[in-house]
């Protein structure tokens, strides 16, 4: 596989505020030992839990993202970032098969709200229905090393 050495900082990624947000189970437990059960279930379903855990065929766990340990730089998004991968739709799109997902990040906010109306226009299209809204949250990256 061809490698590319990037250092590239501040890249911007869109995300639906949807999925931008404290997870709710700590509202449905007590105790954190009930949280930890509750996870767990969740977990069973969870397609990006899954790939981390090394349960899907299309992604070796080696190419996700992961915490550092806590003496390391601290990132946020992980979650985010293995999410594009894991979460994939019947079909692909335009720049990764249906077998995996892609993370999409632009160096202009612009360009990454052309890439969410391209999609939204497509998704809606399929309805047949092109009344919608919906809140993003602005994410920056930063890709620094080999890949």
């Amino acid at each position: 596989m061809k490698q590319t050495e990037i250092s590239d900082r501040g890249l911007v990624r869109l995300l639906p505020a949807t999925y931008h947000k404290p997870p709710s189970l700590r509202g449905l437990v007590d105790t954190d030992d009930e949280m930890e059960i509750l996870a767990e279930i969740e977990g069973l379903t969870s397609g990006r839990l899954q790939a981390e855990r090394g349960r899907n065929p299309h992604l070796d766990p080696r190419e996700l993202a992961w915490q550092r340990r806590s003496r390391d730089l601290r990132i946020y998004g992980d979650s985010h970032v293995n999410a594009a991968f894991t979460y994939t739709r019947a079909g692909g799109n335009r720049f990764n098969a249906e077998e995996r997902g892609a993370w999409y990040c632009a160096w202009d906010v612009m360009v990454s709200v052309s890439e969410v109306a391209w999609h939204r226009t497509r998704e809606l299209g399929f309805t047949g229905s092109f009344q919608d809204s919906a809140r993003y949250v602005e994410l920056l990256a930063d890709f620094i090393g080999v890949f």
